[in-house]
């Protein structure tokens, strides 16, 4: 499973864009091209101070900063040309160059066309630069590896598309990098010291959709290993902790990524605008009509339910109509059983399309107000979860970004997976939570006439800080308080927890690990 979480569409498009631009420029410079009068970016100074990676990073380096210039992509021919003529000795390109051209165009035909054709400017965009790649490959084409001779759109098979293939993933270590037998796109060692080359980024429609498409279709990688993941735990082949911590990181990973391209999609409205763009193509393309209601009442056109929720239009329709109401002075709740009951024991793969999106709403509605007040009343979390995160900054900012809307999605398919087994997870926070409290009491009792002079009584304060999270987090519901504070009708305790065992499995975790290094320190003592 972890070759799939790493496995990015939107990052190997990235890649092979500078891997294309790197060879080209490293490779025409070693034949006397004059890559000065290429583009030299300028790199701001970081604002505040450096932290982890960075200031490592920053205290090694050494000298002055390697530049790095950015490649237009109108360059990309006359580059290809250079190379292409004669030279001594003959230059030959390497088989990982050839990948890379080859799994860009086959990436942007795939995902560019989707919406190219509903914009005249993003057609134009969309052939232009898939020509640039062609004519690339073209002109390179008799100083490939004989094996790739003759190899065109036709016979693309003989191309090798391996989505791992040249993939750079960012911040995990040096020694676990190490471990993944992949090539890289474009061996390092060819392109020297003295500067870094990448590929200019295109900012029109056309790729900020590309870009928003490959998003999508990473998240739905992660959604797929996400739902067997938790399939698994209701067989009992993972445990609460497992699943949850292979959840949250696949989240995580989601959010980083559309932080990376939050500046692109920011020129275009953003994921709200996008989505709606997304969304209109859709109905557009199915011959509906998006403001067509079948009954009076509907939510949306759900004849288009199906399709949409590949973009997580429903889900984000949801979020849209509760988001907005919260800020720190209003927390909105809903009526329970305002828009129905929640019948876990129910068939969901027998619903319509209507009916699976009632249960969503339902779920939602019922547990949204509780999330409002977990983020906007409980200062500190001890284990904050992605979808928690998320939700925090959304209530304050008022705007979903697409990470959000998949960690809701990931939420109500963590209940569709689970349906009455739901509650398990705060079932196995109890049980840990019990373990280890009686633990450490009974640990207290044996040493309570016994003493150490490496365990003076001070020290004990590591066990009560452990019994004191147990207490806030898994005895006494913070929630309640918040409630009691608004003065409004109290639920049965921990109601967001027995309906998010992600959440109690990273609890389970902290309170887990806490105990672990405290364990250790006693024995050890």
């Amino acid at each position: 499973m972890l070759s799939e979480l790493l496995t990015s569409s939107y990052l190997q498009y990235k890649e092979d864009t500078n891997a294309v631009a790197s060879w080209l420029a490293s490779t025409a410079k070693r034949c006397g091209y004059a890559v000065d009068q290429l583009t030299q970016t300028r790199k701001e100074k970081p604002s505040g101070r450096l932290k982890g990676k960075a200031r490592k990073q920053a205290k090694s380096q050494k000298g002055p900063a390697t530049p790095t210039y950015t490649i237009a992509i109108k360059d990309f021919v006359s580059l290809a040309e250079w190379i292409a003529h004669d030279h001594r000795p003959p230059i030959h390109v390497p088989s990982s160059f050839v990948t890379a051209p080859e799994r860009a165009i086959h990436t942007r035909r795939r995902h560019g066309d989707y919406l190219a054709h509903k914009s005249k400017s993003a057609e134009d965009s969309h052939a232009y630069f898939i020509g640039i790649l062609e004519h690339v490959r073209e002109t390179l084409r008799p100083r490939f590896p004989r094996e790739y001779l003759g190899a065109g759109d036709d016979d693309s098979k003989k191309i090798k598309i391996n989505r791992f293939e040249g993939l750079e993933v960012q911040e995990p270590s040096k020694d676990f990098l190490q471990m993944r037998d992949l090539p890289t796109a474009v061996p390092t060692s060819s392109l020297g010291s003295e500067a870094n080359y990448q590929a200019e980024q295109m900012k029109d429609l056309d790729e900020a959709f590309t870009a928003f498409s490959l998003l999508l279709d990473d998240y739905h990688t992660f959604r797929s290993l996400i739902h067997r993941t938790w399939a698994g735990h209701r067989k009992g082949q993972y445990d609460l902790v497992a699943a949850s911590l292979m959840t949250n990181t696949a989240l995580d990973l989601a959010r980083r990524l559309e932080d990376d391209a939050k500046l692109l999609f920011d020129q275009f409205g953003g994921p709200k605008q996008m989505l709606t763009a997304m969304y209109l193509a859709l109905c557009s393309e199915k011959g509906e009509d998006q403001a067509f209601r079948e009954h009076p009442g509907d939510d949306m056109n759900f004849r288009m339910w199906g399709v949409s929720s590949g973009t997580f239009w429903p889900v984000y329709q949801l979020l849209q109509s509760f988001v907005p109401m919260v800020d720190a002075q209003h927390v909105p709740q809903y009526k329970p059983c305002f828009y129905g009951q929640y019948d876990p024991t129910s068939d969901r793969t027998k619903m319509t399309a209507r009916e699976k999106f009632t249960e969503d709403k339902v779920i939602l509605t019922e547990h949204l107000g509780e999330f409002a007040l977990l983020c906007m009343r409980v200062p500190k979390m001890v284990a904050e979860d992605e979808l928690t995160r998320g939700l925090r900054i959304a209530f304050r900012t008022h705007e979903i970004p697409l990470a959000v809307t998949f960690a809701t999605q990931v939420y109500l398919d963590i209940h569709h997976v689970l349906r009455e087994d739901i509650t398990r997870g705060y079932a196995d926070l109890e049980t840990t939570a019990r373990q280890v409290s009686n633990s450490i009491e009974l640990n207290f009792e044996r040493h309570k006439s016994l003493r150490v002079e490496t365990w003076p009584p001070s020290n004990d304060l590591l066990f009560k800080n452990i019994q004191q999270t147990i207490d806030y987090w898994v005895r006494y519901d913070p929630l309640i308080k918040a409630k009691e504070k608004l003065n409004r009708p109290l639920s049965k305790p921990f109601k967001l927890w027995r309906s998010y065992p992600l959440f109690c499995g990273l609890i389970t975790y902290h309170i887990k690990i806490k105990f672990q290094e405290a364990s250790v320190a006693f024995v050890n003592a």
